[in-house]
């Protein structure tokens, strides 16, 4: 806005250069009535260039001012006045992002670009050391990045935002392999157990079939041995009742 002003040559209603002709003078001039209406008709231009460009809540703080100078430092006044608040809104936010189990680094470090920009919009620039700060705090409540976060803050230097960026996703990467890796293990185990279940189950089934056999031969050889034996009983008794008969 500033800008368009300057190039409109309108600029010195807001610092005040442009100056007031006198309105009340007892017996005004044509000349001094000419040059307070052209006066007038830019200060009145300046003043619809700055109600076009403010929101329509803050309407109501202008609408009764006489002019463009007293226009320009009543916003001035609010605008300094909500940007302290809006400063630390948006520090307290920074402060207090953190990064869920269920987060991507991306989606994160986008948060943390969000709000970093809308401070800067606001003439509140977060530096470099901030940002890696307010990023690593954010990791904490994830607890499979505490030992990354105790790796970058032994470091020598501390590497910079971007930098600190493409470390975490190399280092989401890597413990997504790891979760992965540990996922199949665990099915692997889970399948090794019910295998050695299965296996324990046929060997005992074909011990107990084995078993069984056994048992039912060594029946089978025990009454043979008691059929013979009462065979050779009976040919005994013939024998020695033919004897006697003689």
């Amino acid at each position: 806005m500033r800008n368009y002003l300057i190039g409109k040559n309108l600029w010195g209603f807001i610092t005040g250069t442009e100056l007031e002709p006198f309105k009340h003078a007892t017996n005004p001039t044509e000349e001094q009535i000419r040059n307070f209406n052209y006066w007038n008709e830019k200060d009145k231009m300046v003043m619809f260039v700055l109600s076009q460009n403010i929101s329509n809540s803050m309407i109501g703080h202008i609408q009764d001012l006489e002019s463009s100078k007293e226009v320009w430092d009543s916003l001035e006044r609010l605008y300094t006045s909500t940007t302290k608040a809006r400063k630390i809104q948006l520090k307290n936010e920074l402060n207090n992002l953190k990064k869920s189990p269920s987060m991507s680094v991306n989606d994160f470090v986008l948060k943390i670009k969000d709000v970093s920009d809308a401070l800067s919009s606001i003439g509140s620039l977060v530096d470099n050391d901030d940002l890696v700060a307010f990023t690593l705090n954010g990791l904490r409540e994830d607890n499979k990045w505490k030992s990354f976060i105790t790796s970058i803050y032994v470091r020598d230097t501390l590497p910079n935002f971007e930098q600190l960026i493409s470390l975490m996703i190399t280092e989401e990467l890597n413990l997504q392999g790891s979760s992965s890796r540990s996922d199949q293990l665990q099915v692997f185990y889970a399948g090794s157990r019910g295998k050695g279940r299965n296996f324990q189950s046929r060997g005992r089934g074909r011990n107990n079939s084995s078993q069984s056999s056994q048992h039912q031969q060594h029946d089978q050889q025990q009454n043979q041995h008691q059929n013979q034996t009462q065979n050779q009983k009976r040919k005994v008794l013939c024998s020695k009742r033919k004897v006697r008969s003689r």
